[in-house]
């Protein structure tokens, strides 16, 4: 696109891309860090190559990725995972809070003398 026309489109808040068209084609390098599953070495090279923002690099990975990379399993989505230490606190939790009642069931059901012998020095 051309430079003015791009910064005539930025100053009303429309977003000029450089899409890749036929003239526009990524190169093998960028390629193979997308095929790699290195988007971010991807956006990197893109800048390099191209001199372009940071913006326009990733819309042109995306690009890239959802018409060409599709089936690439880096870029399928992933089910959703519980962190193992969410886990093991949830379990900690459980086990802690199962220990106090069964504690306070046991002292409330525990059989008591009649008359208590005072253990400590201020029932004198």
């Amino acid at each position: 696109m051309d430079s003015c026309f791009t910064a005539s489109l930025n100053k009303v808040g429309v977003n000029a891309v450089a899409m890749p068209e036929d003239n526009q084609q990524l190169s093998e390098y960028v390629l193979e860090a997308i095929r790699n599953g290195q988007r971010i070495e991807a956006l990197k090279r893109i800048r390099d190559e191209k001199g372009l923002g940071l913006k326009d690099a990733k819309q042109l990975v995306d690009q890239e990725i959802t018409l060409n990379h599709a089936d690439n399993p880096h870029y399928q989505s992933k089910p959703f995972q519980i962190p193992l230490l969410a886990v093991i606190l949830v379990a900690g939790v459980l086990t802690v809070l199962t220990c106090y009642i069964v504690v306070s069931l046991r002292l409330r059901d525990a059989p008591r003398s009649p008359n208590p012998e005072p253990t400590s020095f201020l029932h004198q």
